[in-house]
């Protein structure tokens, strides 16, 4: 059981709400190894945090279209658009360029310019596609052109992993039985650099208290007074740091999970709200550098 399965949802409305740079360059040729059709590439890092731009190469020879003509990016809600010029598509999304009217028989790259915000194996689509009217274009999750509501004239496809800058780990030493104590070990290890830093780090543990109960911990140094919580600001984790927190597991079954992040406040810390169950209540408050979900046989 995942309890983060919800994070990219929740933060996918932030991301693609943020305005993108829409770069259009014709090229005199085609770029060396692009064939025609569609290919997308990378430039930069693929680790969150980091700066990425994905450029889109179009080059289809022959196209000629009087309808409305669009180029899109699909997925992207896992990424976070830089820059703050705004393409001149209807819908005012980023990962949307108008062509309508472009001669494609001219490679022209467009480029997107992102920061990597999750970790996680992806596949990205761009699509050519033509829409008989603007109303007529659906959408599924926020910025994700729906295929079945357009006509898509070429398309071309990315596999991509991206990773976190830092490694969690936990290890538990104690009788993993219901009602005893077991005292966990957290070891973060990495660095974080980038744009995104805030100045301010933290380590959570979270879970829900039917799962396990906090006893105590090495914790606590933080503005909200939770023992879940550490205070992560300043300190080298390139070799890594160990934290530790004595638990008492409330739930017997093969995997009674817990969660563990690394994360900085986007603005203030006090903007950070937390539930009565010492978990992140808004999470679009928060930008992640690492989270796992770890679990325990309980008996």
């Amino acid at each position: 059981m995942h309890l983060r399965r919800s994070h990219l949802a929740l933060l996918a409305a932030l991301l693609v709400a943020t305005a993108g740079f829409v770069g259009y360059f014709e090229l005199s040729k085609p770029p060396e190894g692009i064939s025609k059709g569609i290919s997308i590439s990378t430039e930069g890092s693929a680790v969150v945090g980091k700066d990425l731009s994905f450029i889109i190469t179009v080059w289809v020879p022959g196209f000629t279209s009087h309808a409305l003509t669009f180029l899109s990016i699909d997925d992207i809600h896992t990424f976070e658009v830089v820059s703050a010029d705004l393409g001149d598509d209807p819908w005012n999304m980023p990962n949307i360029w108008n062509l309508t009217g472009t001669d494609l028989s001219v490679a022209a790259r467009f480029v997107l310019e992102t920061t990597p915000t999750w970790a996680a194996e992806q596949r990205l689509v761009a699509r050519l596609w033509v829409a008989d009217n603007v109303s007529a274009v659906r959408f599924g999750s926020p910025g994700m052109v729906d295929p079945t509501s357009v006509v898509t004239y070429s398309s071309g496809t990315l596999a991509l992993t991206t990773s976190w800058p830092l490694q969690v780990q936990a290890t538990g030493q104690g009788d993993f039985t219901v009602g005893s104590e077991l005292n966990l070990t957290i070891t973060v290890r990495g660095q974080v650099t980038g744009p995104r830093l805030s100045g301010l780090l933290y380590l959570s543990f979270e879970t829900k208290p039917v799962y396990y109960e906090v006893v105590s911990s090495t914790g606590g140094d933080n503005p909200w007074g939770l023992a879940n919580v550490w205070n992560l600001t300043g300190r080298n984790l390139s070799s890594g740091e160990t934290f530790r927190i004595t638990i008492t597991p409330r739930l017997s079954g093969n995997r009674i999970p817990f969660d563990l992040s690394v994360w900085s406040p986007r603005t203030s810390w006090s903007a950070i709200r937390f539930s009565q169950e010492h978990t992140i209540q808004n999470l679009d408050s928060v930008f992640f550098w690492a989270s796992v979900t770890a679990d325990f046989a309980i008996r």
